[in-house]
């Protein structure tokens, strides 16, 4: 799902800035919240090693491990990070791209959307297409100084300029 993750992320703080440009911290705290959080999954390495042993490190038995490799990332503990980080930055974007990720976790990937199916794909199709007809009206708004990649970059904060 990080695919679908990363470009829903991206695709809410895009439609926020058609409304209210969002400063480069606000988007980098936006994709830590929304995307980076993911790698509390990696911290359930161990327990999937003693569950199952080292000889099970299949694709097919990684997948079906399923909500267990939900992290803290992943529980209400994760908001003991996520409220002291809202304070820190003085920002909503930690609570608002956490949430959204627990959203498309729990609820969209549990009720409507089987991971790594057709339909995911589909999605995210749409999240990229739908993010780029952003990207371009941005750019031509904004942005015509630079060449589209680095608008968009410079627009995530990934590159200053």
């Amino acid at each position: 799902m990080l695919p679908s993750h990363l470009l829903a992320t991206l695709l809410g703080c895009a439609l926020l800035s058609m409304a209210r440009p969002l400063a480069p911290r606000q988007w980098l705290l936006a994709i830590a919240f929304g995307v980076v959080i993911d790698l509390d999954h990696l911290l359930q390495v161990p327990a999937y090693i003693a569950a199952n042993g080292w000889s099970d490190l299949t694709p097919g038995a990684i997948l079906a491990w399923g909500g267990a490799w939900q992290g803290f990332m992943h529980t209400p503990w994760a908001l003991a990070l996520v409220v002291p980080a809202m304070l820190l930055f003085r920002s909503w974007m930690p609570l608002a791209a956490w949430g959204l990720h627990m959203v498309l976790d729990f609820v969209v990937a549990r009720h409507f959307v089987r991971f790594g199916g057709p339909l995911e794909w589909a999605i995210v199709g749409a999240l990229f297409a739908a993010l780029a007809l952003i990207a371009l009206r941005d750019h031509r708004a904004h942005g015509r100084d630079a060449r589209l990649h680095e608008h968009v970059l410079a627009r995530v904060a990934l590159v200053w300029r």
